[in-house]
């Protein structure tokens, strides 16, 4: 099995090629991205969700902008942003310069924006490098989500956003590497499996 440093290598290329290289890729990423928000719009994890923790798409990663301006029945959407090396969650409704942050929300006008504990949340969507079907997600390295994931409330839901061609058989696993309870791509949904207890 390749290492994780060789699969986010050969995963930054593949996605650079596809969704990030020119006004074709471009065209494909948002054609895909559509599909993608339809999912995720449709689903019983995101009608049943009050407060999402969304995120801000990477050059590379699906456009779900269009989730937290039309909120479709979600009260709240809040967005990860990496503080003291963890990851704290702003709400959005609260952040009137958010449009002049890039991914990482370093923004000055942001620092007195409310945050919200992660036990509020009910629904997280979590971008990443790679996934599996099972529900393995390959992130970019620095172990962030997976801290984050460690907090968040036992009943609240995990859905790893990402393109179809990111899915991948197999990703090597560590402990601390937190399941996704469902991935979402252009081509729909799936659930993983609830994990095997002993």
């Amino acid at each position: 099995m390749r290492t994780k440093a060789e699969l986010r290598r050969d995963m930054q290329a593949r996605l650079a090629r596809s969704v990030a290289s020119d006004s074709n890729g471009l065209a494909i990423r948002e054609a895909w991205s559509r599909s993608i928000r339809r999912h995720i719009e449709a689903s019983r994890f995101w009608a049943e969700s009050a407060m999402v923790c969304a995120f801000l798409p990477m050059a590379i990663e699906p456009l779900i902008a269009s989730l937290w301006s039309a909120k479709s029945g979600v009260r709240s959407i809040g967005f990860p942003r990496l503080c003291k090396g963890e990851i704290e969650v702003l709400l959005l409704d609260e952040t009137p310069a958010f449009s002049g942050a890039d991914w990482r929300l370093n923004h000055a006008d942001l620092d007195k924006a409310k945050t919200v504990p992660i036990s509020d949340v009910d629904l997280i969507l979590a971008p990443g490098l790679a996934f599996t079907p099972g529900g393995k997600r390959l992130g970019r390295g620095g172990g962030f989500y997976d801290r984050l994931l460690s907090r968040k409330r036992n009943d609240a839901r995990v859905m790893g956003v990402c393109f179809d061609l990111q899915l991948l058989d197999e990703i090597p696993e560590e402990p601390h590497d937190a399941p996704m309870d469902a991935i979402v791509t252009e081509r729909g949904i799936a659930t993983t499996p609830p994990p095997k207890t002993s």
